[in-house]
């Protein structure tokens, strides 16, 4: 699989696991690893990316991309917000 396509999965996971207040860990389980394969999503179990690689890599990737959408969106809003905006990235919890 390549590294793109592996890379995808991973943050379409950690969005999956974000929204359903699920544990990383999820992608560890033989059933998760089963049902991936089964319905191809991924050619092997070896394709899915790591709990500790979604945690890691793809969360900062989701937030890299976040964080540049808002601002381009802030940008073209200017008259809006008129020049000062807050906005936090940083408040995900796992409890």
């Amino acid at each position: 699989m390549r590294k793109e396509a592996k890379s995808i999965i991973g943050c379409d996971i950690a969005l999956l696991c974000g929204i359903d207040s699920l544990p990383f860990g999820v992608v560890n389980g033989t059933r998760f690893e089963d049902y991936c394969v089964k319905h191809i999503i991924v050619a092997n179990a070896g394709d899915l990316s790591s709990d500790r690689n979604i945690a890691t890599n793809c969360l900062q990737d989701i937030y890299t991309s976040s964080f540049t959408a808002i601002k381009e969106l802030l940008a073209k809003e200017s008259e809006l917000v008129k020049d000062t905006a807050t906005v936090a990235l940083d408040v995900w919890t796992d409890s």
